[in-house]
């Protein structure tokens, strides 16, 4: 029966670049099983199982560490069922409640909402790297993930507040929204989660203590609860320092407050910033009424300096400080001259045309496409582009869940990124990769 498990996993492992980390990877998860034999018999059984074994232990490290510490949870993912699962918002909060809800401490609760990420991460990596999911639906799911766990972690620590002030019920009301990627949900797996705070009116709750200082105390518990990293990881990386003022203002502030800042101070990169807000938790009826005012400021009907000006000036900056051309994200041609591209034509374009207000990239290009503001050639362009380097970038943060955009030009790494994207050789890869730079870039530079 082993000789046949041998034989079987040297056959697949020969349609992978498969190493000796791949093979060290391959072990550990074998060995972590409860029953080896009972395990080895049912990859037989069923050859699926080494498909999936070999896809995960030679593409990601990451995956590899939570099937090790884990090993239960290989019998939950290898069911189609589990691992067909469409992931929205509603079906993960869903499930994060019914887990969370048996546990009584608040400790207890954010532990339940680490193992819950970790075997959600799990499913999604597979997704991506065994059945190939497309990224926008990848990007989705992970922004969904992050989306259940911030929603609900924030409304714990805002309930473990209002306990600790014994404050039972309150009028006021807050919201939390999300920026960036996030906003936009096409998340990677291992972005930072930008998000603002704010509430209706700033009064004393009991006559003791006011509610900005309740939603201030919510904010700091927030940040450090799910960026504190402990044995079961950590949950996310959170900043809360894109909100009017910057870090130089209280944590949170008053719709009034916020509405008066954006109308009067409001800056052109704060504009394009709020091209991606997205509701997170909170008075759904208050965001939508800060959203509605606030895209008067994103999108007026005329501008006294052009946006194009603005962004080309802080795309400069951007470049001056990266000095690599290993990274996709900020070198010319790469990720952000994409996104600068879209976002300038947008806010040109965003207060006559209301389709084309989306956070989300890739239906960016498609609205922009359709209204004609972008060429077919140059929304092919963008949309191959984009593809490529986020999957390129998925795959590097997936293989050790580091927050990183280079592409090494040489190494085990890169050899076995080309190889999952289906390329031939790390030659014709980089061929593929400077093709795309290049064409982004004359589409930008235009």
């Amino acid at each position: 029966m082993l000789e046949d498990f041998l034989s079987s996993i040297e056959k697949e492992s020969h349609r992978h670049y498969f190493t000796k980390s791949s093979e060290s990877n391959l072990l550990r998860i074998i060995q972590n099983q409860f029953d080896i034999a009972f395990f080895i018999n049912e990859c037989l059984k069923y050859p699926l199982q080494i498909e999936f074994l070999i896809a995960l232990s030679n593409n990601s490290n990451y995956l590899t560490d939570i099937l090790v510490r884990n090993p239960e949870y290989f019998h939950w993912i290898i069911n189609p069922s589990v691992l067909e699962q469409k992931l929205d918002n509603k079906y993960l909060k869903d499930i994060l409640q019914k887990t969370v809800s048996p546990f009584k401490s608040f400790d207890s609760k954010v532990n339940a909402i680490r193992n819950f990420k970790r075997k959600e991460m799990l499913r999604i990596g597979l997704k991506d790297i065994y059945l190939k999911e497309d990224l926008k639906n990848i990007t989705l799911y992970l922004s969904s993930l992050a989306n259940a766990i911030s929603s609900i972690l924030f409304e714990l620590c805002y309930k473990e507040i209002l306990d600790k002030h014994n404050v039972e019920k309150t009028t006021r009301k807050y919201v939390l929204f999300a920026l960036g990627k996030l906003g936009g949900n096409e998340l990677n797996y291992s972005s930072d989660i930008d998000l603002i705070a704010f509430y209706d009116k700033n009064s004393l709750v009991n006559k003791k203590i006011y509610y900005s200082q309740i939603l201030s105390e919510t904010i700091l518990l927030f940040i450090e609860t799910s960026s504190r990293k402990t044995g079961a990881g950590f949950l996310y990386r959170v900043d809360f320092r894109l909100r009017p003022d910057g870090r130089n203002a209280p944590l949170c502030g008053s719709y009034a407050e916020y509405i008066r800042y954006y109308e009067t101070r409001g800056e052109d990169w704060e504009r394009q910033m709020l091209i991606k807000a997205n509701y997170l938790c909170g008075s759904e009826s208050l965001y939508l009424k800060f959203s509605d005012s606030v895209s008067r400021f994103i999108y007026p009907a005329t501008f006294s300096v052009s946006p194009i000006e603005q962004i080309r000036k802080l795309k400069l900056s951007i470049e001056l400080r990266n000095k690599s051309d290993e990274n996709i994200k900020f070198v010319s041609g790469g990720i952000r001259d994409i996104e600068f591209s879209i976002q300038a034509l947008q806010l040109l374009n965003g207060g006559k045309n209301l389709e084309i207000r989306t956070g989300n990239s890739l239906d960016a290009i498609d609205k922009l496409l359709k209204k004609n503001i972008l060429s077919e050639e140059e929304a092919l362009t963008f949309n191959d582009a984009y593809n490529f380097y986020r999957k390129a970038e998925h795959y590097l943060q997936l293989m050790n869940d580091l927050q990183t955009h280079k592409i090494p030009a040489e190494g085990e790494i890169t050899e076995k990124l080309a190889n999952f994207l289906k390329f031939k050789d790390l030659k014709s890869f980089k061929e593929q990769l400077n093709e795309h730079k290049k064409k982004v870039q004359a589409i930008y530079n235009s």
